[in-house]
């Protein structure tokens, strides 16, 4: 087992470079009460896919993100501005050795280098495919056939407008 340092914001938790969080003080009452200590936590996920734990303070539980919490006891408070970033792109992947301190900016640079930046197509809440949008940009342009676009593809001329003048879609 690696090293466990205590998650100063949470008395009684810890947490080790490889991105486990631990229970390690038995707590006072309650089911938890009857186990060995320490204890690894299992850690949920986010609709992003950062693991997260619940952690207990005063009778409250709060989600706290692993990465974050690796980053906090390994490499000290978060600077003012910057994010937890995954160094391989993969969210699941708490490994001190994996994570830094970064600028927002940095953190969508590695997302779009990862294949994980949800833009385009891959972000679930479009209704325009690459191909779409494609065509979209060939079509002959007028103030007419871009309402004719956005009601054939469902959006609204604004859209149309926006991917044929470049400021939306520019990669495709």
């Amino acid at each position: 087992m690696s090293e466990i340092r205590a998650i100063t914001e949470f008395p009684g938790y810890g947490v080790s470079a490889d991105g486990k969080v631990w229970r390690i003080t038995q707590p006072n009452d309650g089911p938890g009460a009857r186990r060995q200590v320490p204890y690894e936590l299992s850690p949920g996920s986010t609709p992003t896919g950062y693991e997260i734990v619940g952690l207990v303070r005063d009778g409250k539980v709060y989600g706290r993100s692993v990465h974050r919490l690796v980053l906090e006891a390994f490499v000290g408070p978060c600077p003012d501005g910057f994010q937890g970033c995954h160094n391989d792109g993969n969210n699941t992947n708490n490994d001190i050795s994996n994570l830094r301190w970064a600028s927002a900016s940095d953190n969508q640079l590695d997302r779009v280098k990862h294949g994980t930046h949800l833009r385009g197509q891959q972000n679930p809440r479009t209704t325009l495919s690459n191909v779409d949008v494609q065509f979209i940009k060939s079509y002959p342009v007028s103030r007419k056939a871009n309402t004719f676009l956005a009601d054939g593809y469902g959006v609204k001329r604004a859209v149309v407008e926006k991917i044929r003048n470049g400021e939306t879609w520019r990669y495709v």
